[in-house]
């Protein structure tokens, strides 16, 4: 039977005998699927408003319920708040008295004055080079701007992972305009030539000699990949363009060009003297540069495949 019916007397009619016939967050209560608010339990007046919380339930206050005083603060992710309970906690003084009691993630208490704020709002960043505060969490962390980093540095604004100090006035993110380690260039996937001090990707000297794979594509951090173009394989191939296919990194050949297998065969004399048959299909023999890549019997044609003489 389906979700919200059980079998009775070889029938499905509505209703359950068992929770695995109600949907998530409901329970079977007398042959009925119903969820903990189905019957209110939100009897405090502070919180009226009752939220299920899988098959539990959560009371919430709402923007006029909280005792004066107070005020509403709407769960978040660890929020504190007391699940299965009348009462969860979300009424929270108007003054504060810890950082819990403030209504947004990153704001903080400030204790001698009852009020919430961050990190930022008496700002901390008083080094001219990085005078932009921004929150971190709890926190903050001071930002150059385009003009404000000393002659022969530039403002480096990447965050995540970009070895900056928190909770000080210097970040450290004004960077040497010529680099001197990886770390100082700009964009990720660069690397410093530490001869001529200047950033660029293994893309810039293009390695991609094939003129299957004509196309350089920066890989990773001083990595690259050549790929095809929709014109670049040849007859009997197609550019394989997805990146989650097998290639080959680091080489002017990623086998991106793929066989299009669409003629059928039975023998080889059903293909072309640069084809062979298998598995029903007509396929290359293989690619080659000279006639010493290709078997005994096929020689290297000018298209770059290998032929059968004759």
């Amino acid at each position: 039977c389906a979700v919200g019916n059980y079998c009775k007397e070889h029938a499905c009619v509505p209703g359950c005998d068992s929770d695995d016939r109600c949907n998530y967050g409901e329970s079977c209560v007398s042959g009925k699927c119903e969820t903990a608010c189905s019957k209110n339990p939100c009897t405090n007046s502070k919180y009226p408003t009752c939220g299920t919380w899988g098959k539990g339930y959560l009371c919430k206050c709402t923007s006029s319920s909280c005792p004066s005083g107070t005020y509403c603060k709407t769960e978040v992710l660890g929020g504190g708040y007391t699940a299965d309970s009348p009462d969860s906690g979300q009424c929270k003084p108007t003054k504060c008295t810890k950082n819990s009691d403030c209504p947004e993630y990153d704001q903080i208490c400030n204790t001698s004055t009852g009020k919430c704020g961050t990190a930022c709002d008496a700002n901390p960043c008083t080094n001219s080079k990085y005078p932009t505060c921004d929150t971190w969490g709890t926190g903050y962390l001071c930002r150059c701007t385009s003009s404000s980093c000393p002659s022969g540095t530039y403002c480096k604004t990447e965050t995540l992972g970009g070895g900056y100090t928190a909770n000080s006035p210097d970040a450290g993110l004004c960077t040497p305009t010529k680099c001197t380690k990886d770390s100082d260039c700009p964009e990720y996937g660069q690397t410093c030539n530490t001869s001529t001090g200047k950033c660029g990707t293994a893309c810039d000297a293009n390695p991609c000699t094939n003129s299957k794979y004509p196309k350089c594509s920066s890989y990773g951090t001083g990595g690259y990949l050549c790929r095809c173009t929709s014109s670049s394989c040849g007859s009997g191939y197609k550019c394989e363009s997805t990146s989650s296919v097998s290639y080959n990194a680091n080489s002017p050949d990623s086998g991106l060009c793929k066989v299009v297998t669409t003629e059928s065969c039975s023998t080889n004399n059903d293909c072309s003297a640069e084809k062979k048959c298998s598995d029903g299909y007509c396929v290359y023999r293989g690619t080659c540069t000279k006639d010493a890549d290709c078997a005994s019997g096929e020689h290297c044609n000018s298209s770059g495949n290998c032929a059968i003489d004759g």
